[in-house]
């Protein structure tokens, strides 16, 4: 019988990466940015091609937030880059019926050009992230004024989102952003 859940794909990474990626559970959108052993639910290696596929037909029903992630050679599984050229993580939202295939187009970062096959929702949910994290770049190098202007805009973003999503994980994110920034 055919495995019914699968993530697969193709990365190209220089030799400064271990070969291997790991899957974490994220339980709370305000927990996306942690790491422990513990989360990580699965792993496995990259053949010399940078391919790999992880079954995972133990995932629940409903859309959840996952993080796929790889580290630098003789770092702990455990380990996450955030920002720069190292940026070493994507978010994905699986359920047990998951077929997504992932590909990225540049070594660095590794995660900066990802494409996803199976699955419009991880589109959408990595296009909200990206204008997240791009509109808190633009507002860390922007005086107070700018950024106030920028949040706003965000805000006004996420409202609008949240709004017109047809995916649930992506209006809950949208709404939490949201109630942070008041």
């Amino acid at each position: 019988m055919k495995s019914k859940t699968n993530l697969s794909g193709k990365l190209q990474l220089d030799d400064s990466w271990e070969p291997a990626i790991y899957l974490s559970h994220i339980l709370k959108f305000d927990q996306r940015f942690e790491i422990s052993n513990q989360m990580i639910i699965a792993e496995t290696a990259l053949d010399s091609l940078g391919k790999f596929k992880l079954t995972l037909d133990f995932l629940p029903s409903t859309s959840q937030l996952y993080r796929v992630h790889i580290v630098k050679k003789g770092d702990s599984p455990a380990s996450l880059i955030i920002g720069g050229k190292n940026e070493n993580y994507t978010f994905l939202v699986l359920n047990n019926h998951s077929q997504i295939s992932l590909k990225n187009d540049t070594t660095l970062p590794p995660f900066s050009s990802v494409r996803f096959a199976g699955n419009s929702e991880n589109q959408s949910f990595t296009e909200f992230v990206n204008l997240h994290q791009s509109s808190e770049l633009k507002a860390s190098l922007s005086n107070a004024s700018v950024r106030k202007l920028i949040n706003d805009q965000l805000l006004a973003s996420f409202l609008t989102i949240a709004d017109s999503s047809l995916y649930q994980l992506i209006f809950i994110s949208s709404c939490l952003l949201v109630w942070e920034a008041y």
